[in-house]
């Protein structure tokens, strides 16, 4: 008996059963919820999930670590709403509202000064995506000259209303180019 105690320790030194390490499954989101794609073993991923028009911050996902601990982040994580950036601009022209941020569903109207001629959509609105539904109007005395001179490659050459233009040749640029 005690030859066989004497085996079972000596192959437990020789080959120690290694603990799977395991990232803990108390994590959270505010407003969400939490998904362990792969289990919560080392390498696996954990994927935060929010509901509509909504966005998992300050990540979406995090990763297990060899120590057991899931990757770092700089704050809880938290559902937040989508919005859209501002300030939209408006050269020769006026925005309403003015704001520094747009959230979902916000519509920015256009209005140009007397004297210029509004291209585009008269109005845009923050979609749930964070996106804007078209791009910003231009407020223009006429259609091309908005379309700035794209300018010549170093190196390179353009051609400017049937002239060949070299850099640095001092023709002017008549907006052709667009």
């Amino acid at each position: 008996m005690l030859v066989f105690k004497l085996i079972i320790l000596i192959q437990a030194v020789l080959n120690p059963v290694v603990a799977e390490v395991l990232c803990s499954k108390d994590v959270n989101i505010t407003k969400g919820q939490v998904e362990f794609l792969e289990g919560r073993g080392v390498g696996s991923v954990l994927q935060y999930t929010c509901p509509n028009h909504h966005r998992a911050s300050p990540v979406s996902w995090r990763v297990c670590g060899a120590d057991g601990k899931w990757s770092p982040i700089r704050q809880p994580a938290a559902c937040v709403m989508y919005h859209c950036s501002g300030p939209v601009t408006l050269e020769n022209g006026w925005v309403s509202p003015r704001l520094a941020v747009y959230s979902v569903g916000k519509t920015v109207e256009f209005q140009c000064r007397p004297g210029y001629t509004h291209y585009g959509a008269p109005n845009i609105t923050c979609l749930p995506t964070g996106k804007w539904s078209a791009p910003p109007a231009v407020c223009d005395t006429e259609v091309k000259s908005f379309c700035g001179d794209p300018g010549v490659p170093a190196g390179g050459s353009g051609w400017d209303g049937g002239l060949r233009r070299e850099r640095g040749s001092g023709i002017p640029a008549t907006g052709a180019w667009c």
